[in-house]
This record gives C-alpha cells, sequence and structure tokens, in this order.
C-alpha cells in the first residue's frame, strides 16, 4: 500500500510540517542551504533522501532532528528511529514551545513501536509502555477541540479520542468517555461531515496499523461504512464544517476515497 497519499501519511510523518523556530543551538549560516535541502526532501516525502540529509544536524537543529526520525520509521526501520523520536520528545518536555499536535504524532509513533515490539533486544514489546506514549498523544491531539492551544479542528480531535477510548484503560476510555463520546450521537446527527472525517482517519489507521491498532481489515471497513452513511447525510458541508473540520493538508479523505477503499477492502 501506497502511503504517501493517504492521511496516515500526513499524520505519521507530520513532523516535517513543523512551523516552530528551527535552531536548538544555533548553525553556522554556510549550512543552511545543506538545512534547506533536508527540509525539502522531508516536505516532498523523500524519507530516504531526509535521513542522508538531516542527519548531520539532529544534534543541532530540532525540526532535522524530527525528520530524521519519521523518515525512519517511514523506511521501516523503527529501531533506528527511536532514538531520535524519543529526543525530540525530551526536548519538548524541557522547552516551552506551543507545537503539540508534531509532539502527538512523535508520541503516536514510538508508542506504535513499543506496543508491537521489534526484533532488536535493546527494544522488546512492551505494551503498558506504548499505550502511556500512545495515550499522551492522543491526550495532545485532542486538544484540536480547543482553540486556546491549537486551530481547532473537531474532526482531527474525535480521531485522537477514538484512538484514545479503541486503546483503553486512558481517560478517554469507556468507563471515562471524553466529552466528544458523550455527545456522539448529537454530533453525528448536527455535524455528520465531520465525524465521518474522523472515521475515515481511524479507518487509515487500522489499516496501517497505527496508534496502538493493529492491521485490521474488518474494523477498518466498519470505519468506512460510517462514514461513507454519514458523508451521505447532507449534499456538501456546511461553511462551519469547512472551517472546524477539514482534513489534514495533502491528504485524500472525501466520500469518493472512502467508498473506493471500502470497494477495494
Amino acid at each position: 500500500m501506497k502511503l504517501k497519499n493517504n492521511y496516515y501519511s500526513v499524520l505519521r510523518y507530520g513532523i516535517s510540517k513543523l512551523t516552530v523556530a528551527t535552531l536548538l543551538f544555533g548553525v553556522s549560516t554556510t549550512a543552511f542551504a545543506s538545512l534547506e535541502d533536508c527540509y525539502q526532501a522531508g516536505e516532498q516525502g523523500l524519507y530516504s533522501k531526509a535521513v542522508e540529509e538531516c542527519k548531520p544536524y539532529a544534534d543541532n537543529d530540532i525540526k532535522a532532528l524530527g525528520l530524521v526520525g519519521s523518515g525512519l520509521s517511514a523506511e521501516k526501520h523503527s529501531v533506528e528511529s527511536l532514538p531520535y523520536l524519543e529526543k525530540y520528545i525530551a526536548y519538548y518536555k524541557s522547552h516551552s514551545v506551543d507545537d503539540k499536535l508534531n509532539l502527538a504524532l512523535a508520541n503516536g509513533i514510538v508508542g506504535n513501536i513499543y506496543y508491537f515490539g521489534s526484533a532488536e533486544p535493546k527494544y522488546p514489546k512492551d505494551t503498558a509502555k506504548g499505550i502511556k506514549y500512545i495515550t499522551k498523544g492522543a491526550q495532545l491531539g485532542s486538544m484540536y477541540a480547543s482553540n486556546k492551544t491549537l486551530p481547532k479542528n473537531f474532526s482531527i480531535s474525535y480521531y485522537w479520542y477514538e484512538l484514545g477510548k479503541l486503546n483503553g484503560g486512558s481517560s478517554y476510555s469507556q468507563k471515562s468517555p471524553s466529552y466528544v463520546h458523550q455527545n456522539l450521537a448529537s454530533f453525528k446527527k448536527q455535524l455528520p461531515y465531520c465525524i465521518a472525517v474522523g472515521d475515515q482517519m481511524v479507518a487509515q489507521a487500522y489499516l496501517d496499523g497505527f496508534g496502538g491498532l493493529a492491521q485490521d481489515k474488518s474494523e477498518a471497513k466498519k470505519y468506512l461504512a460510517e462514514a461513507i452513511e454519514l458523508y451521505k447525510k447532507e449534499d456538501k458541508p456546511t461553511a462551519d464544517e469547512i472551517k472546524y473540520c477539514s482534513p489534514p493538508k495533502g491528504s485524500d479523505i472525501s466520500l469518493e476515497s472512502a467508498e473506493k477503499l471500502y470497494k477495494s477492502l
């Protein structure tokens, strides 16, 4: 399955979209062109090239650090990606940087690696540790529900809450449902497009085995079916739904793509 053009690619490798100040310790201006090559490779989804171009600057540049970690993960080198991503997460813990979405993405990738384990003895399967990272990612991602911390996007907020619920045992589990889940029936009636976008993202997570979810075509198909039904409840999204529930940039999230994917499963 090609990941470049689907939501999972945008979600998992969104670290390349960093908008925060990038320098940790300072890099000489003579190296700026090489950093630009690094950034451009990440933006273009050229992950092997991004890793190669960014590695020399990973110790000094937060964006390069994130690109190396996400690039290695994209190229299926999970074990190699962990030290970079964990350092990336640690940086945000010790600095007041308001970039919670990318931190959520990094937590999701690291959690996924620990949750399913690796062949490397240094990083054995640790479900509890994996869920801890994934839940942290869900908590951060859910801040999309409030424009006090991140641009408001109800669909992405619902997606993260749903991942938290599906993993169980988190603050968003069925025992302690989120505000979104407490009012989900109402939201499906009032904002069907918003929930449909979120459901399609959850379906993609099931297909890719992301966020602590084992790859499961039947579960993906279930979420796609609901997304399709919700998409069809109105002819087109309202102005507010477009404003507050738009899919991530570069993703292929729509009724047409959901139907096509559903038929292919």
